[in-house]
């Protein structure tokens, strides 16, 4: 499902899963309206699992993307969970 879409950035979910990628390759920051994510929900980067993302009060999703790099995000407690199940 599209999340969100701009010239040069674009989002979107499947399953539990968030994307986002970018044609630039300079630091680009965003902020995901349409969030699939609770208030307070902690997202990693698959990518980057040092790499966190906190859902604003208001459901919105703040990202910053680095040079270019894509972004895959899943909620920190699944990544949790798929560990022990």
């Amino acid at each position: 499902m599209e999340r969100h879409v701009e010239s040069d950035v674009y989002a979107f979910s499947r399953g539990k899963i968030l994307v986002i990628i970018t044609t630039q390759n300079t630091t680009v920051k965003i902020k995901i309206t349409n969030s699939p994510y609770e208030p307070g929900n902690t997202l990693r980067n698959v990518l980057n699992p040092t790499e966190k993302f906190k859902v604003s009060p208001d459901g919105s999703l703040p990202v910053t993307l680095n040079l270019g790099q894509p972004l895959v995000l899943e909620m920190e407690e699944e990544k949790m969970k798929s560990r022990y199940h």
